[in-house]
């Protein structure tokens, strides 16, 4: 030091601000698409585009051979916390993601009819959360039936033999003093809207719901009184009595 020189003394502060954790809980990307063979061939159809979908997504009906469908999501923010996936109203499981933002993908299960699969992304200040509810429609192929019955008047005789859905021939015998009798067919799935038609020599007719009832006037000729039912499941398989 110089003798006789002064000393100026500067202080700097410097204050670091940790910035709020996000509270933003979207999705970025989701995607979704399901496997279903026919005969030899496999198709994938896309049914969510790879944008933001919104928060509920209606697939609407799918077909019977999608037995589920796969997820692939994004988080819109970079330090989002973690997703979880709830099927049907089950309990939720993580899903085991990766990068950053977050992204992975989970496989929903589906039953034959409605389904619901909720997708929940927690952000990063770990209270704020978002709900993508993906609703979808599995169709039945159930085309059977669940009863047939014959009635006359006079009432006699039973079906031969007695009626189980795996069996699609039966005999029904009348007198010749029967005027009219009446064949009832009840579909199994009685929670699905099935087609049933009911043909015989005099004509057809078809239903749509679960139960037709027709009435016939004998021709006292066997072969002229072979009645054919006929039922076309949601997703259009079809089986014939």
């Amino acid at each position: 030091m110089v003798q006789g020189a002064s000393c100026v003394t500067k202080t700097y502060t410097i204050t670091v601000n940790r910035e709020a954790a996000s509270n933003d809980a979207n999705l970025k990307l989701l995607s979704a698409s399901y496997v279903h063979t026919t005969g030899s061939s496999a198709t994938t159809d896309v049914l969510i585009p790879s944008s933001e979908a919104g928060k509920t997504i209606d697939l609407g009906s799918i077909p019977y051979a999608a037995t589920s469908i796969s997820f692939s999501a994004t988080a819109n923010q970079e330090k989002a916390k973690k997703m979880t996936i709830a099927v049907n109203g089950g309990a939720a499981s993580d899903i085991s993601t990766s990068g950053s933002p977050i992204s992975g993908t989970a496989t929903c299960a589906l039953k034959v009819g409605d389904n619901t699969c909720v997708i929940e992304v927690t952000a990063e200040d770990n209270s704020h959360k978002q709900t993508y509810t993906i609703k979808a429609h599995r169709r039945s192929n159930d085309a059977t039936l669940k009863s047939i019955s014959v009635g006359t008047n006079p009432s006699i005789g039973n079906l031969t033999p007695t009626f189980n859905p795996s069996v699609k021939s039966y005999d029904y015998y009348y007198s010749e003093k029967t005027p009219s009798y009446v064949i009832t067919a009840t579909v199994n799935d009685t929670d699905k809207t099935q087609s049933i038609t009911m043909s015989h020599p005099s004509g057809s007719s078809s239903e749509t719901g679960n139960t037709i009832s027709k009435t016939y006037t004998p021709s006292y000729n066997i072969s002229a009184d072979v009645v054919n039912i006929t039922v076309t499941s949601e997703d259009g398989n079809t089986e014939t009595y």
